[in-house]
């Protein structure tokens, strides 16, 4: 599965990718900013990868122009309440002072509630990452609950819509950037059950692309 606009592509975590996250993960600092802190083992990586749910887990590799620069995710998808948790680490450093984790936050929040209908998105931060609990509540997130380590933060559709959208549209503006968002499903090994599944939800939300080209599907993001 591919997720592209802001000129940052979002592609489904495959077994080739592994070792490359490993490696990132287990780097002192992504694994200092890490609620996990312990170095993961190739066994563990892939213990973990088989036990992802595909219908309420995804992980998904941010590449920007051509290259892997980090990992996004959201997980314990809850359609019941609308809710769902994420997460993000770029291993590329000289990004993180661009504007690609703006871009990416955009992409992951558009997606997250357009396409899966969420209207909350929860995120754990450790208390003294200052830069991430500043960068996200530019992004709409406040916190919620302070666990002494740990603080939860919450971001809605609205307060994403009410902090993001001037610099959304002006990005597209000044980008000459596509306003729609672009889904297309591959030859991963759980596009298929994604495509099905997730094309069947977007029916019953009442959601339908603006254009379809053969398993590849643009959608128009309005809030």
């Amino acid at each position: 599965m591919i997720i592209e606009k802001y000129n940052i592509r979002l592609r489904s975590l495959n077994t080739p990718d592994l070792e490359m996250v490993r490696e990132a993960r287990n780097s002192d600092y992504i694994r200092s900013r890490m609620m996990y802190q312990n170095i993961i083992s190739p066994e563990q990586q892939l213990q973990w990868y088989r036990s992802l749910d595909p219908a309420g887990d995804v992980f998904m590799i941010i590449e920007y122009g051509g290259k892997p620069r980090g990992m996004i995710n959201v997980k314990n998808i809850d359609y019941k309440n609308d809710s769902s948790e994420s997460g993000v680490f770029f291993w590329d450093r000289e990004v993180l002072q661009s504007f690609v984790p703006v871009m990416t936050s955009w992409l992951a929040a558009e997606s997250g509630y357009l396409l899966l209908g969420g209207q909350q998105t929860l995120i754990h931060v450790l208390k003294n990452n200052k830069t991430a609990i500043e960068f996200n509540q530019s992004q709409g997130y406040k916190i919620i609950q302070d666990d002494g380590d740990v603080v939860l933060m919450r971001q809605t559709r609205n307060s994403f819509s009410q902090a993001t959208l001037p610099d959304r549209m002006k990005y597209i503006r000044t980008n000459d950037a596509g306003s729609h968002l672009m889904l297309s499903f591959g030859d991963h090994e759980q596009d298929g059950f994604r495509q099905t599944n997730l094309m069947n939800y977007l029916q019953i939300l009442g959601v339908s692309p603006v254009r379809q080209s053969g398993r590849t599907f643009w959608f128009e993001v309005a809030f």
